[in-house]
């Protein structure tokens, strides 16, 4: 699949500052820059084009209607979705820097549910990305949310070139082949607007690490299919929200895409040590003498107080290993230097007033995410990129009331959490209150209080909590 029109359309997405763009209240519509509507449906062509005569009648496919400030709406065809595959669970986000709406959805043919991203700027479509998770899985509630970020690298003649990062953050629900319900995460990236390929696909279940209770109840089902990932509290963070059917808790986790220039720093440090190694002959004291000078004066892109902290924290760490015997055990420094340089980095850039430890049972893991690129591209994956992900809170799921349409809101920090349930008439909820829940509450559903007015009063109370 060519990915030529993808990279042209996401290079307008970047931007000189590092910033997370807020997802959309509803997952199938968004509002643009300048007051126009965006509404994805699913539908037969013959349905949606009553007039159209390009495709077969009965054929499913997916449409994006703008609709103006002025009332006038108009219908586009999502590209590739006018085949004999049928389009389900599309979401929209709007990015208003390259005022670009992104989708995503699922597309099913012959029993095999994949994961779809392509954006539209108003005038040209993106081609296609496909994410593969199980492809015989059913798949739900597939969401997105995006963060940028800048770094500088030096080209061939050691002149500064600056490169810009986009990270579309996708999350989804998915059935395993024993019929439970997991909820999967994928980071896409994109290096200076070229599409680095696809990258790992986490499993987030496997970050609540709690026992299966004894007696705790069931957890419905309904809600254990609505996870929601949001921006997080600062520009490269997001926060990501579910239930598991299996330990019966509500978990969130704030997701971390780590600054480049750390990675830099910890690749460049390794290297450095390889050779000092082989210099030094293992002399500890000169290999950590001119680490941390290399350190000092390759951290340029930090703050210089957290530079000579790195170097500093560098060289007593290299003096605490012992001694070293030939290449093996220098290259095995080297190793446990670059992940101490990244442990260290990660906790000192912006984090260094926070607790990112984790809970006592899932710390915090830092994940060298390298995506592989599509065939036929001419794209490759340059540096690793970091991903931390940690458990920020972890409470038994509570009951809710006697809802079905059930929602999850969490704040920006993932420390705080609200479930929702909604019938009818009400809206019941219940609010988390250290590592339990508060009383259960409830809004009723009336005249200038619809269902929606409701889950936005929620949201506000929580997300900035």
């Amino acid at each position: 699949m060519r990915a030529d029109r993808f990279i042209r359309l996401f290079a307008l997405a970047l931007g000189l500052s590092c910033v997370a763009l807020p997802a959309a209240a509803s997952r199938d519509t968004a509002l643009g820059a300048d007051g126009e509507l965006y509404q994805v449906r699913t539908g037969t062509y013959g349905q949606l084009f009553p007039r159209g005569q390009e495709h077969e009648r009965e054929t499913p496919v997916l449409v994006l209607d703008v609709i103006q400030t002025d009332g006038t709406t108009v219908r586009h065809l999502v590209p590739e979705t006018e085949t004999e595959a049928l389009e389900n669970n599309p979401s929209l986000i709007y990015e208003e820097d390259s005022h670009t709406v992104f989708l995503l959805w699922e597309s099913r043919f012959n029993y095999h549910p994949i994961l779809m991203l392509t954006g539209f700027d108003g005038e040209d479509w993106s081609e296609a990305i496909e994410v593969i998770g199980n492809a015989f899985a059913d798949k739900s509630s597939s969401s997105l949310t995006v963060t940028r970020d800048t770094y500088e690298v030096k080209d061939a003649e050691g002149n500064p070139v600056v490169k810009h990062r986009t990270v579309l953050h996708m999350l989804w629900e998915e059935t395993n082949s024993v019929g439970l319900n997991e909820t999967l995460y994928t980071p896409v990236i994109l290096e200076n607007g070229t599409f680095l390929g696809r990258s790992p696909i986490f499993k987030l279940n496997d970050f609540d690490r709690s026992p299966e209770p004894a007696n705790a109840a069931e957890v419905p089902v309904e809600l254990v299919r609505r996870p929601k990932i949001q921006p997080g509290r600062d520009g490269r963070t997001v926060v990501a929200v579910f239930a598991s059917s299996t330990t019966r808790r509500l978990t969130a986790l704030e997701i971390d895409v780590l600054p480049a220039q750390i990675t830099q720093l910890a690749d460049g440090a390794r290297a450095y040590i390889i050779d000092l190694g082989a210099r030094h002959n293992g002399n500890l004291r000169a290999i950590a003498d001119d680490a941390r000078a290399y350190i000092i004066d390759l951290g340029v892109a930090f703050q210089p107080e957290v530079a000579r902290s790195i170097a500093d924290s560098l060289h007593a760490y290299i003096l605490s290993q012992g001694p070293v015997s030939g290449v093996p055990g220098v290259r095995s420094l080297a190793d446990r230097a670059r992940a101490y340089i990244i442990d260290l980095g990660a906790r000192l850039t912006g984090r260094g007033l926070r607790n990112t430890t984790g809970t006592s049972t899932s710390p915090t893991e830092t994940f060298d995410v390298k995506p592989t690129p599509l065939s036929g591209t001419s794209a490759t994956t340059g540096q690793a990129q970091l991903i931390q992900i940690r458990v920020t809170s972890n409470r038994a799921v509570p009951r809710v009331g006697t809802g079905t349409d059930f929602h999850l809101f969490v704040s920006e920090s993932g420390q705080d959490v609200l479930v929702a349930a909604a019938s009818a008439d009400r809206v019941q909820y219940r609010r988390s209150d250290g590592a339990g829940w508060k009383d259960l509450q409830e809004i009723r559903l009336r005249d200038g209080m619809d269902l929606n007015r409701a889950l936005e009063i929620l949201e506000r109370q929580v997300r900035n909590h």
